[in-house]
């Protein structure tokens, strides 16, 4: 059979269509994938994002709840060593007044020796005074010890128990550590003050 030069040419123009469209066909479909070939992809992006959310949150969890765990540990640490603090200056307290039940006639000196030993054990002290109760029929004789063991520049004051009034009982600071800067505790009457009177007699009244 014999093809001639016009049949040959159409055929040539039908094989190059048909190769045209085929190229464009396979452009598109390779440029432009159909979108439920993305869906999976999305899916697994969105499950990781969901994950790395859900670990961020625990972790931040995990972090309160140690340092949670930490203040509170900390915060009892810190009330034990406040109240054992607390109970050896009660205990030091209450050795001063039994030293002063079993001696009522400790001297000044006495007093300082006692109280220098103490500072060396408690640093924080600041500063520490005893208060005597005196009925009044015993205040000429007490006045007078006091007197005699007073600092020299207070020893010939005439206001040595201030302020001065008339009364049945008196309560009389009689030592006063450290002396520096308390020089006018020595002989302060406090029923002058009666917020101080008051909590010195809960202290007495309670033991």
């Amino acid at each position: 059979m014999f093809v001639t030069g016009s049949a040959m040419a159409g055929v040539k123009d039908v094989i190059l269509c048909s190769s045209l469209d085929t190229f464009h066909t396979m452009v598109a479909t390779s440029s432009h994938p159909p979108f439920r070939s993305w869906l999976p992809g999305i899916a697994v992006a969105a499950a990781g994002l969901v994950v790395s959310a859900g670990l961020v949150q625990q972790q931040r969890g995990v972090a309160d709840r140690l340092a949670h765990t930490r203040l509170t540990e900390a915060a009892h640490s810190a009330t034990e060593a406040v109240a054992g603090r607390m109970a050896a200056y009660t205990e030091m307290v209450t050795s001063l007044r039994d030293l002063l039940v079993v001696h009522p006639a400790l001297t000044r000196a006495e007093f300082d020796r006692v109280m220098a030993a103490h500072a060396q054990r408690y640093p924080e002290l600041r500063s520490l005074s005893f208060v005597r109760w005196v009925p009044a029929r015993e205040l000429p004789a007490f006045e007078a010890r006091l007197r005699a063991e007073a600092p020299p520049e207070r020893k010939d004051a005439a206001d040595l128990i201030h302020p001065r009034s008339e009364r049945q009982d008196y309560y009389i600071n009689e030592f006063a550590w450290p002396h520096e800067g308390n020089e006018r505790l020595i002989g302060l009457e406090i029923s002058s003050q009666p917020a101080n009177l008051a909590a010195l007699l809960a202290g007495r009244d309670s033991g």
